[in-house]
């Protein structure tokens, strides 16, 4: 998808949203649902007036909405993180687990080898004897 394809499909995502918070601050309204602050903050704004109190209202909670809306999404990508933090310290601490045993394991004694070494060790003391008493008795 190009650049501007991008940026326009963002756009009307954006507007669709915008129109589904309206909505949705608008069902609020005519339920009678209110949140005190936004309304005081909007009287204040109005003058007191009720009716430009009740159109600021709206813009009020529409933004309240969509700071709701990123507070969520902010949450979401720390878990995220949070949660990926987590996999990568899990997997370092398995891949030092499989170090840690390769090691052991490379620097674990080879006991058929030790056994090979000695007896080899023996047959050249064997040999060297040999040697030393036929040198002595002269053949």
């Amino acid at each position: 998808m190009g650049f501007f394809s991008r940026v326009r499909a963002e756009r009307a995502a954006h507007r669709l949203t915008n129109e589904a918070l309206y909505a949705q601050a608008l069902r609020e309204v005519e339920s009678g649902l209110r949140r005190d602050g936004l309304w005081a903050k909007a009287l204040a704004e109005a003058g007191m007036r009720q009716t430009d109190a009740q159109a600021l209202y709206l813009e009020l909670r529409v933004q309240s909405l969509r700071d709701e809306l990123e507070l969520h999404a902010h949450h979401e990508t720390q878990a995220a993180v949070r949660h990926q933090q987590v996999l990568a310290a899990q997997q370092a601490h398995e891949r030092e687990a499989q170090r840690r045993a390769l090691k052991a394991e490379r620097d674990k004694p080879v006991k058929g080898l030790r056994d090979w070494l000695n007896v080899l060790l023996g047959l050249a003391a064997v040999m060297t004897v040999v040697v030393l008493v036929m040198t002595l008795l002269g053949k």
